[in-house]
């Protein structure tokens, strides 16, 4: 059995919807490095939730290192979300289909 996956163009600012009301936000290596957008998108996500489970993927690689600490505190300490650090694509899809087969 394997994981269906359905594409749309009204998540919101999820950006993935799983069973059980659970909902993830993914922040790319690209979005950390080019400089503070995504904490609009963290803050909106944050502010949109009702009755959804959120979580943060985050990517931590050798690029986006020095920036993680200042992310994990946003992400964690001030918008109070559930965090997880990934090394990328790969790991956030196996991650996800994980999380799928549990749920």
């Amino acid at each position: 059995e394997g994981v269906k996956i359905f594409f749309e163009e009204e998540l919101g600012v999820a950006d993935f919807h799983l069973p059980n009301k659970m909902c993830l936000l993914y922040v790319s290596e690209r979005d950390i490095i080019a400089g503070n957008g995504y904490k609009r998108k963290l803050v909106c996500y944050r502010s949109a939730r009702r009755s959804f489970q959120e979580l943060v993927l985050v990517e931590r690689t050798r690029l986006s290192e020095q920036y993680f600490s200042a992310v994990q505190k946003f992400v964690v300490f001030d918008l109070g979300l559930f965090m997880l650090p990934i090394s990328g694509q790969t790991e956030a899809s196996q991650l996800i289909t994980e999380i799928v087969s549990i749920l």
